[in-house]
């Protein structure tokens, strides 16, 4: 028998041993006595910040029955915004999804109204405080007062200056300025220099209307001032201002040295004066000014409008006054009005 087979049995008994004594150590060094396995940490959450709601506009119209609208939209820094929560006045809570909000409410009854709405995010937070409008104001009717003077009633007029100038520009001498034009039946516009900066032309229309009509406590929503004019042949359109008087003037005394002075700044233009022929309607939107009046009406000392030939003005215009002869050509304020 070969002596091979003998050392390589010895060998292997021999590597047996050492793999049974070395078991128990290595088994050993690797339980969780000697070396404990941390715990896993769960991951952590972030605080879910709360919305915010932004409330663009709430407008009422004014159509009857009358609709609320409402815009807006909302916020959210860890997140999205899912929906809003809105109700008006004490009423129970509605909601519409996405993260803009587009609201329509009819049926509300006259008198004043709020509006509150909160926005909701992805994960249920709420913003904690309504955004809130309690401005609506819901009227019985919308109602309309066209006021046309006329008959003598009226209070219009137009003054005007006539300037030369020399060489230098230094004033020559002024006409006109205490002429009165309170009984024609037009009212002429103008601001006009010669080619050779010579001579200035300059006439004003100035214009009041009596708002006794108009019911106390109104709410007025628009107010519009009107007159039938144009320009005279082979002029060109242009831009006709509306001023705000300031003080107390008469149709029978005004002159450009008593009133001129009593013209306050301008509020509003029309751009197109004459642009539609000889004879048409022109109008200013003077809603601001007439609620003005309406609080205080002792300072409704009416408007004065002319051009400014330097600032692209027109040259030369004419309207009718409340001489005309025909109601149809009377200068008019419209004004659109809620009743209380």
């Amino acid at each position: 028998m070969s002596i091979l087979p003998n050392k390589l049995e010895k060998l292997l008994r021999l590597s047996m041993a050492a793999i049974a004594v070395a078991t128990p150590l290595i088994l050993g060094s690797c339980s969780r006595e000697n070396n404990p396995i941390a715990p896993v940490e769960e991951p952590s959450i972030p605080l879910n910040l709360l919305p915010e709601t932004h409330i663009s506009s709430v407008e009422v119209s004014e159509s009857s029955p009358y609709v609320v609208s409402a815009y807006g939209n909302g916020e959210d820094e860890d997140g999205y915004i899912e929906k809003f929560i809105y109700w008006f006045d004490s009423e129970e809570p509605d909601t519409v999804h996405g993260s803009e909000f587009s609201i329509i409410k009819e049926g509300l009854s006259r008198g004043h109204h709020s509006f509150n709405v909160v926005a909701v995010d992805d994960r249920g937070g709420v913003d904690g405080t309504p955004a809130s409008e309690s401005g609506i104001y819901i009227p019985s009717t919308l109602e309309t007062l066209l006021i046309k003077h006329g008959d003598g009633e009226g209070q219009d007029t137009y003054i005007e200056r006539w300037t030369c100038y020399d060489a230098q520009e230094n004033i020559v001498f002024e006409q006109n300025m205490d002429v009165n034009h309170g009984g024609e039946d037009s009212i002429l516009l103008e601001e006009y220099f010669t080619e050779n900066g010579q001579f200035l032309y300059q006439k004003r229309g100035l214009l009041r209307f009596d708002l006794s009509e108009l019911p106390q406590g109104a709410d007025i929503t628009l107010a519009r001032l009107s007159v039938r004019g144009g320009v005279p042949p082979f002029l060109d359109p242009g831009r006709v201002y509306c001023h705000k008087m300031i003080g107390e003037w008469d149709e029978d005394t005004a002159t450009w040295d008593n009133s001129n002075h009593l013209i306050g700044d301008s509020l509003w233009v029309n751009n197109n004066f004459g642009a539609f022929g000889t004879t048409n309607w022109y109008s200013w939107i003077i809603t601001d000014l007439v609620e003005e009046w309406v609080e205080n009406p002792g300072q409704n000392h009416g408007v004065a409008i002319f051009p400014y030939h330097s600032d692209g003005g027109l040259i030369a215009g004419e309207i009718d006054s409340s001489e005309y002869p025909y109601w149809e050509g009377w200068p008019q304020l419209e004004i659109h009005y809620f009743s209380e």
